[in-house]
């Protein structure tokens, strides 16, 4: 289960998997009681990242402006959406329509490292100078309608292209954007 705070909470319908809340409604929610946690808030309260400060669990920052606890993770992008990749991100807590994604997988990523960006695979050249640092990545390629030499092709592209050490492929059943998501310490 995502739990996605942001300032706009109002302006979404909850997909399945996602609970969307407001950061002053924090307070009813404990620290850990939800698997993963999507921040989206320009000015954090105090109450907000004392709350934030008490969670152990997966923990992601949407361009913050302000430091984040240590053990959490600050997610980039100039490409994509909040809300894109929240609803993305609870499918991928969910694994719905993930064929290839193992329990626990991501979580451990967004533990082990303070960094996440997101690229679309179509900018990738352009962007290929910033993912040289990061260590850890995932391809997110749409599985329906391409071949194994299409999913090839493009795993070899992002490999050549990017310095990403260890990387993976996570296929979808449904349309979506092919995109990177890196991870750095």
């Amino acid at each position: 289960m995502l739990l996605w705070i942001t300032e706009s909470a109002e302006l979404y319908e909850e997909p399945e998997n996602v609970i969307i809340r407001k950061p002053e409604e924090i307070s009813n929610i404990a620290p850990n009681a939800v698997s993963m946690v999507l921040m989206e808030s320009s000015l954090p309260t105090r109450e907000l990242m004392e709350w934030a400060e008490n969670r152990r669990l997966p923990t992601l920052w949407w361009q913050p402006n302000v430091s984040v606890p240590a053990d959490h993770c600050v997610v980039c992008s100039t490409d994509c959406d909040c809300k894109d990749f929240a609803f993305l991100l609870g499918r991928v807590c969910l694994r719905d329509g993930i064929v290839n994604l193992q329990a626990g997988e991501l979580e451990s990523a967004i533990l082990e490292h303070s960094q996440m960006v997101i690229v679309p695979y179509i900018r990738l050249t352009e962007k290929s100078n910033n993912l040289q640092r990061y260590s850890l990545g995932y391809l997110i390629q749409q599985g329906v309608e391409q071949s194994f030499e299409t999913f090839q092709k493009n795993f070899e592209q992002v490999k050549r292209t990017t310095a990403i050490s260890e990387l993976y492929t996570l296929l979808l059943e449904e349309d979506e954007s092919d995109m990177v998501w890196a991870f750095r310490e």
